[in-house]
């Protein structure tokens, strides 16, 4: 099928988008001013159109959601997220995923920690506050806030 080959840059844009609107889309740069404007509103309203169409079936779902079960996690999200990103925002991006990383492997510790109370280990806060010690104050600030973002 000719739609599958669509290179959309999301999962959303490649539900909506036919070939035949990518190709008018590519084309209104060419075209008259006057035209430009009627042509534009037509792709949007056609846009418009399987959007209705997509979410009035009973499955309506996009992308990850349509598999049936939840299965994307926050990474998936923020590296799909990332794709349609200038290279600042790829770099903000990644800083995030780095710390949900580090949160992340902190809380498998901390876990194994809490499962192994029969064993002297030394306070995880302990642990904790020397981790963060490491860091800058903006780093530590940073940290904070993504602790309290991914906590809740």
């Amino acid at each position: 099928m000719e739609e599958d080959n669509i290179k959309a840059k999301t999962a959303f844009d490649a539900a909506i988008q036919t070939h035949h609107l990518e190709i008018i889309k590519a084309a209104i740069p060419y075209i008259n001013t006057s035209e430009q404007k009627v042509i534009s509103v037509f792709v949007k309203a056609a846009e418009l159109a399987e959007t209705i169409n997509i979410f009035q079936k009973p499955e309506a779902s996009i992308g990850i959601c349509s598999l049936g079960n939840n299965s994307g996690t926050i990474l998936d999200m923020l590296n799909d997220v990332k794709t349609v990103c200038n290279t600042k925002e790829q770099d903000i991006i990644n800083m995030i995923i780095n710390y949900y990383n580090a949160f992340q492997m902190y809380n498998t510790y901390r876990q194994s920690y809490d499962d192994n109370d029969n064993m002297e280990h030394p306070n995880s806060s302990t642990l904790y506050n020397n981790l963060k010690d490491l860091l800058t104050p903006e780093q530590q600030q940073m940290f904070e806030t993504y602790s309290l973002m991914f906590n809740s």
